[in-house]
């Protein structure tokens, strides 16, 4: 079997669009599945869970050499779990997010290496509005994000510094936090706000917004 460098793991309504980002605008290697079996089925050195309903044991001794990160979407680390949406829906929440994070053995704990919030314009009436928003959000983060993954980095410092994220911010120089930049869409570009000084500034970052 061919080592590559990626193995994604997701549900099978998500497989096409990520195949055609990945082979449109990237040149990654890598597989794609939605069977739970095939986790260990594969020589590669890189997971990616897509919002995969399986738990992966990354602590395996299969797995000693490989990184594993999760697209998560919800806000972490507020949001965990599988039913952030219904929590959403009742907490009549104002705003979302959708996060990044590298994979522990506790369910999304792991180290938020980027997360993405923005405002709604109203609280969401059912969990299928809010999956909606948030699933749309979760797969520009992808774009932006997935082939900083292939130098394997363990923490938010590593990999913010093979990314486009700025960390500082242009106008106070005060320290930036990938976890802690929000977003508003703005035709091509991302408006970006920095927090805790309040400055933004706009970036075209390396996804496409449809």
């Amino acid at each position: 079997m061919n080592k590559v460098k990626y193995a994604i793991f997701t549900k099978p309504h998500h497989v096409e669009k990520i195949v055609n980002f990945l082979n449109q605008h990237t040149d990654i290697d890598y597989v794609i599945t939605s069977d739970r079996h095939e986790v260990d089925a594969y020589d590669y050195d890189i997971g990616v869970s897509y919002c995969f309903p399986w738990l992966i044991d990354v602590d395996s001794p299969e797995h000693k050499d490989k990184m594993f990160y999760n697209y998560h979407s919800a806000p972490l680390p507020d949001y965990k779990g599988v039913h952030v949406y219904e929590r959403a829906v009742k907490e009549k929440i104002k705003s979302w997010g959708v996060s990044l994070h590298v994979m522990t053995d506790v369910v999304d704990s792991g180290e938020i290496l980027a997360k993405y919030t923005f405002p709604l314009k109203s609280p969401p009436v059912n969990t299928n509005e809010i999956g909606c928003i948030a699933h749309y959000e979760l797969f520009q983060l992808f774009k932006d994000t997935v082939k900083y993954l292939q130098s394997k980095p363990k923490n938010r410092s590593e990999f913010l510094d093979k990314t486009m994220f700025p960390s500082v911010c242009p106008k106070c120089n005060k320290k930036i936090d990938a976890a802690d930049l929000q977003y508003n869409i703005d035709g091509t570009e991302r408006t970006v706000f920095f927090f805790p000084c309040g400055h933004f500034i706009k970036l075209k970052l390396g996804g496409k917004t449809p």
